[in-house]
C-alpha cells in the first residue's frame, strides 16, 4: 500500500467482512469442508492480487517485507547489547539511552527505542527490568493455565491465545509495548483466557445458634 496513496474506506470495510465471515463461519462447518472453504478462500484472494494488482508494486512489497533482513534492527540489537553491557544492574533508565550505529552505507544512525521490547526492558532497567519482565511472563502463563477448566469457551480461549503468543513473538521485532492501546488488547485477552472468579455467599451464624 503506497504511503502516498487516498484511504479507500470500503475496501478497508469489505476485507473487514470478509474477515469476520471467515472467523465466524469457517468454524461452524465440518472440519474437511471448513478446510476446503478456507483454502479455496486464500487461493481466490491469490489470485485476485495476481490479476487486478500491480505486479510491480507487489515485487516491490516482496522485497521490502518478504525477507527477515533489516539492518535497521540487527544493528540496533548490536547497539543495545554495548549498551547493557555498560549499564548491567539498573540500565540507563527509561527512554535515557541512545543508540548509536553505522549503516552499511556509512550512514550514522541514532534511535531512543530498539526493534525489540525484550532488548529495550533491559537497556532501560537492566538485570532488574529482565527479572521483572520474567516474573509477569510466568504469571500470565500461570493464569492462562489456571483458566483452562472453568474458563471462557474452547474458541475464545484458543483465539484469544494465539493472539497473544503473536504478539510475545512480534515483540521481538517491533516496538509495540508503548503503543498504549497494545498492552490494553493484551491484558483483556489474558482476562479472556483467565478462570471465571466470583465471590462466594457466606452467611452469618444467627444469634443463639454457632
Amino acid at each position: 500500500m503506497p504511503v502516498g496513496s487516498p484511504p479507500h474506506p470500503l475496501l478497508s470495510l469489505a476485507g473487514l467482512i470478509v474477515g469476520l465471515v471467515i472467523a465466524v463461519g469457517v468454524p461452524r462447518l465440518p472440519s474437511r469442508a471448513g478446510l476446503a472453504v478456507l483454502l479455496g478462500l486464500v487461493a481466490a484472494g491469490g489470485l485476485a492480487v495476481a490479476v487486478v494488482g500491480n505486479a510491480d508494486a507487489v515485487h516491490r512489497v516482496l522485497d521490502s517485507r518478504g525477507t527477515v533482513a533489516s539492518s535497521g534492527r540487527s544493528f540496533g540489537a548490536r547497539a543495545a547489547l554495548d549498551v547493557i553491557a555498560g549499564h548491567p544492574v539498573a540500565g540507563t533508565g527509561i527512554g535515557r539511552a541512545f543508540l548509536l550505529w553505522r549503516e552499511p552505507g556509512g550512514n550514522a544512525r541514532v534511535a531512543h527505542l530498539v526493534h525489540n521490547e525484550y532488548l529495550q526492558v533491559v537497556v532501560d532497567l537492566g538485570l532488574i527490568g529482565a527479572v521483572l519482565l520474567a516474573g509477569l511472563l510466568a504469571a500470565i502463563v500461570l493464569v492462562i493455565r489456571r483458566g483452562r477448566a472453568c474458563g471462557a469457551p474452547a474458541q475464545v480461549r484458543t483465539g484469544a491465545i494465539a493472539a497473544l503468543v503473536a504478539l510475545a513473538v512480534h515483540s521481538g521485532f517491533d516496538f509495540l509495548w508503548h503503543l498504549a492501546v497494545i498492552p490494553l488488547v493484551a491484558g483483556l485477552l489474558v482476562g479472556l483466557t483467565a478462570a471465571a472468579t466470583g465471590d462466594k455467599e457466606t452467611t452469618l451464624p444467627r444469634k443463639g445458634h454457632r
